[in-house]
Formats: C-alpha cells, structure tokens, sequence
C-alpha cells in the first residue's frame, strides 16, 4: 500500500462536523460546530469564504450535482440552501429536532 502524506490542515476554532467536495473538486465546504460553513480552494488550501447563518452547530454541507448550490443542515434545526459562492437563497426551518444529515 502507498504512503499517505500529510497535505495541508485547515481548521475551525471548533470540531468539523461533515465536509463536501465540489463537483469539480476546486472547492472543499467544511461544517463546523462553530455555526459556520467555510469554503476553501483545494489546490492552495486558502480559505475562500466563511458562511455565517445558522444559529448553532452546522452537521451537515453538500453541493447539488451541478456545483451552483450549497446545502448545510444545523443543530439549529434548520436546512439552508446557500449558493456555491455562500450567498443564502432559502432556509427550510419548522423541524421537531436537530437536523443531523441530509441526502
């Protein structure tokens, strides 16, 4: 089996939660207990964005399979739909529970 090497670390001040490639693998989206999303650009590691919305730990982040949208689920008991640049279009709210996962 081949070595792994250690790449790069990215970090949140809190425990990540869940992490989704972009379709075109350019863009890496973290969830964080932190209450945010962060997007970072895969080649450098570089932090592209950090998306504030929820009102507590983010669980859940997937882009739809075209890469124009972003999703994250939170302990908020919310869904977000956010566009692949951050930018909230929606939230779907109105759950008993925290929002664990999504698919």
């Amino acid at each position: 089996m081949p070595a792994l090497n250690l790449v790069r670390t990215l970090t949140h001040p809190n425990s990540v939660y869940a992490a989704a490639f972009s379709p075109d693998g350019k863009t890496l989206a973290t969830a964080s207990l932190d209450n945010t999303i962060k997007l970072w650009v895969v080649e450098t590691g570089a932090e592209k964005a950090r998306i504030k919305g929820h009102g507590d730990g983010v669980c859940g982040v997937a882009f739809s399979p075209d890469g124009q949208s972003l999703f994250s689920a939170s302990l908020d008991r919310s869904l977000k739909i956010w566009t692949s640049e951050g930018v909230l279009q929606a939230t779907l709210g109105g759950h008993q529970d925290y929002v664990e996962c999504f698919a």
